[in-house]
């Protein structure tokens, strides 16, 4: 893999995902012991117990975590510390590059050779990073600087948007403000504040976006209408570099969704026993990320967790499920997750270009055969696919596994 440094992390840089942990990640098994500085279980268990505080609610929580820290705790609050069997044991975080992509070359003489870096990045990894893409560095900051404002404001101004239908924006338009994933479904909160709207059709739903700070709608615009110029230059590579001359791939996201979501992730007093977001697969078609110098990104990459280091310059771009399914597998979606740290905000930004609500997803016809490669996955709608998505807690690729032939 070319892997260029590996680091075994302190316990305190230690986050465990929430899907089920993988051997290949440890020299010693996870129920007996973590190796680093060979801690008991037993003892652990006890560090869970003194290091949360007990006397914050539940119900508390569910404000938001940005206001449990403006608040001055010292130590989580029980509802965030993950269970032991799901904390990382002996645990290596590698440091690797993701495949980069110059997207000057989508034009001109070494477009081939873009074509050909889409393929292997996609076939490969899943991830990869674009330089030269069009979305400026101003232009970024506004849309950053506008979200900081949003985050800063009083509790109860953000609170108007907040909702228990996780669900929403994608069903209604609206604007939501929430905190973890899927409060109501998960035993573990995950300590991530989020602000999320649908940015298609424009017209429609801006004025659902917020008002406060002033500068946030245009920014946000500006943002989307660029981010949606990137995502149409990277859909028709991801068609050419799968020979798919007849549109029928660019033909699903004719009458797009476009979703914007801006994660917040506090300062956490124990890293170690948290988690920002637990290991997931993006539910649409592509994801185009932003995050800023913080870092805490981190990708499976062959059974090893990858930490993606920041860079002012790139966007992060990866594979959803629903390309996933169109593709027949040949493009996978693939697991990532959020770290906490405990000295800095991490902001994170988030667009993902989908089909619409009510377009059937199945593999494109050009990609199957009967013989050497059948269909994988069953027909469904992306609002189907969205329903299943939203109505459990991040669980690694179970979403995939749910429209897989056969399974």
């Amino acid at each position: 893999m070319g892997v260029m440094a590996v680091a075994s992390l302190t316990l305190n840089r230690l986050i465990n995902a929430c899907s089920p942990l993988r051997s290949s990640e440890f020299s010693t098994p996870c129920n007996l012991m973590l190796v680093k500085k060979n801690i008991p279980i037993t003892a652990l268990q006890q560090q869970s117990v003194t290091d949360a505080d007990l006397g914050i609610s539940r119900d508390k929580c569910l404000k938001g975590v940005k206001a449990l820290v403006d608040e001055g705790i010292k130590k989580i609050p029980d509802a965030y510390v993950l269970p032991v069997h799901h904390r990382p044991c002996h645990s290596e975080i590698f440091f690797d590059s993701l495949p980069l992509i110059d997207m000057t070359d989508a034009q001109g003489e070494r477009r081939p050779q873009f074509i050909e870096a889409i393929a292997d990045a996609c076939e490969k990894w899943g991830f990869f990073q674009v330089i030269n893409h069009g979305v400026s560095p101003s232009m970024i900051q506004r849309m950053v600087d506008a979200a900081k404002e949003f985050f800063n404001l009083p509790l109860e101004e953000k609170m108007a948007y907040a909702s228990d239908d996780v669900a929403k924006t994608r069903r209604t338009g609206a604007t939501r403000v929430g905190t973890s994933f899927n409060p109501s479904k998960e035993t573990t909160l995950q300590w991530r504040d989020h602000l999320r709207h649908p940015c298609t059709p424009c017209p429609d739903v801006i004025d659902n976006w917020p008002d406060n700070p002033t500068c946030y709608r245009q920014a946000a615009l500006d943002y989307s209408v660029a981010i949606k110029q990137l995502a149409e230059q990277l859909l028709a590579g991801l068609s050419e570099s799968l020979g798919l001359y007849d549109g029928s791939l660019i033909e699903k996201f004719y009458q797009h969704d476009q979703q914007l979501a801006v994660n917040y992730y506090p300062p956490c007093p124990n890293p170690d026993l948290a988690v920002g977001l637990c290991s997931h697969s993006d539910p649409g078609g592509i994801t185009i990320l932003f995050q800023d110098d913080v870092g805490g990104l981190q990708v499976l990459h062959e059974d090893r967790w990858i930490a993606v280091q920041p860079s002012a310059d790139c966007l992060i771009i990866n594979v959803g499920d629903q390309m996933e399914i169109l593709t027949n597998g040949r493009y996978k979606s693939v697991e990532h997750r959020a770290v906490l740290n405990s000295e800095r905000p991490r902001m994170s930004i988030i667009s993902s270009y989908n089909p619409s609500r009510h377009t059937k997803i199945s593999p494109i016809k050009h990609l199957v055969d009967e013989h050497h490669h059948p269909a994988l996955y069953r027909e469904i709608s992306y609002a189907d696919y969205l329903q299943y998505f939203y109505s459990k807690s991040l669980d690694g690729k179970s979403c995939i596994h749910y429209v897989k032939n056969n399974s």
